[in-house]
């Protein structure tokens, strides 16, 4: 059962790293998947991140989104246009379908 998480985290900072190098390649953003406390953790401790920011750190948020910026743009840049980056969905449900407390 071990292998198999190995082999997901194996999976997860493959894909990390190619997000890290098209935002230089594609000279582009490039941003992951909302990832969870121990993905944020196996990242931040495996891999040599260079131009990015994690969304949703200032906001104290448990799922953060890793988003990574070409050379030609400063972090200052990148936070300005977040909401082009970034959208929420906000979904309301029926009364019906709420659940009663």
């Amino acid at each position: 059962m071990n292998n198999k998480y190995e082999n997901d985290d194996e999976v997860l900072l493959a894909k990390v790293e190619d997000k890290q190098r098209l935002a230089n390649i594609k000279n582009k953003i490039t941003y992951t998947d909302f990832l969870n406390d121990k993905e944020q953790v196996l990242i931040n401790k495996k891999l040599n991140l260079k131009k990015y920011l994690w969304f949703g750190e200032e906001n104290g948020l448990d799922r953060k989104v890793l988003i990574f910026y070409p050379e030609k743009l400063d972090e200052e840049i990148l936070k300005r246009n977040l909401e082009d980056i970034i959208s929420v969905i906000r979904i309301t449900l029926p009364t019906d379908m709420k659940r009663k407390i």
